[in-house]
């Protein structure tokens, strides 16, 4: 009761100290590490032991060609292919007028008739957009509509897409009211945050949402919650700055976006969580592109067995990575 001392010890490929409540440790080295825990008082100590308490993974940049001219905000795998898009009207080179390109693994083609987006999600046969409106693309033609008005999010639950507008209303699309007339497209309200959600994902048979916002549904909450099926919840104190995208690998969420904290954890804008514990891997200080706040991920997915993220960058690990970089997140 009442611990006046802390003393941690982390060992793995390395062994690292810290005599803090709440430490902010640094590693050197990938690998799994195990926890040692000491408390101490007036009246002695008391000892907790947790093997394999989180995994460290070092990234490496891969090869996509010279990249965009301009950010790169969200990715999706649709048909066997890597669909990006942001504001860039070039990629590798190639000139794509609307912001929105694939990649097949050996090179980049613009998609033609799309927009400008924020999120993208296969449901159904269709990969879904969203920007300035909703989009649909089947491979070969384009349903777009502006009557939600700005769409920042989308995710699949319980096979309905739900969607977030820009005004912070999340709902259900009403996919029955997609038809040649945009106008028609319909959503049923579910809730709203204070500000905006970025990226939803299914997680764990829970909705996250995360975002930039202190509350959603009326419960505080740091820029991610999760919505268990009857009321939303926050994910310990969240992130002390804004959540773009996220993907569920190996049965860890991991978040992107620009922050520096997760929870009490040091984490700069690359986060992992597992079993409610979350961890740092060690991505931004190897990021670099103007400024050091300038330079953060806006997107993240897995294609192929590699790891893809992309922003606002153009330099991972003091190689050249024009707003996309690849990685084996498997290999460390």
């Amino acid at each position: 009761n009442s611990p006046t001392s802390w003393q941690w010890t982390f060992s793995g490929d390395d062994t690292l100290y810290s005599g803090l409540q709440n430490p902010v440790i640094t590693f050197s080295d990938p690998g799994t590490y195990n926890a040692v825990l000491v408390v101490s008082n007036a009246y002695g100590s008391d000892t907790l032991m947790i093997n394999g308490y989180l995994t460290i993974v070092q990234l490496k940049p891969g090869n996509l060609g010279t990249g965009t001219n301009d950010q790169v905000f969200a990715m999706e795998v649709y048909k066997n292919e890597l669909y990006v898009g942001g504001w860039f009207t070039q990629i590798n080179g190639i000139s794509c007028n609307y912001g929105v390109a694939n990649w097949d693994g050996n090179q980049w083609e613009c998609l033609s008739g799309a927009y400008v987006y924020n999120s993208m999600v296969v449901f159904g046969n269709y990969l879904f957009f969203c920007g300035a409106g909703l989009g649909r693309w089947d491979g070969t033609n384009v349903f777009y509509s502006e009557a939600l008005g700005t769409i920042t999010a989308m995710v699949v639950y319980n096979n309905q897409l739900w969607i977030n507008n820009g005004d912070g209303y999340l709902g259900i699309l009403d996919t029955s009211s997609i038809s040649p007339n945009p106008a028609t497209l319909k959503m049923d309200t579910i809730v709203s945050s204070d500000y905006w959600v970025k990226d939803m994902i299914v997680y764990d048979n829970k909705i996250y949402a995360g975002g930039y916002f202190t509350s959603i549904g009326g419960v505080p909450a740091n820029s991610i919650a999760y919505f268990d099926g009857t009321a939303w919840q926050p994910v310990g104190g969240g992130v002390n700055g804004s959540i773009q995208d996220m993907i569920v690998l190996n049965s860890k969420l991991i978040v992107v976006g620009n922050f520096t904290y997760a929870d009490t954890i040091s984490a700069k804008d690359i986060a992992i969580l597992d079993n409610n514990k979350w961890s740092d891997l060690g991505f931004y200080d190897s990021i670099s592109g103007g400024t050091p706040s300038d330079a953060w991920i806006k997107a993240i997915t897995e294609w192929n067995g590699k790891l893809f993220v992309a922003g606002k960058f153009t330099h991972v690990n003091g190689q050249y990575a024009e707003s996309v970089a690849s990685y084996d997140f498997n290999s460390k």
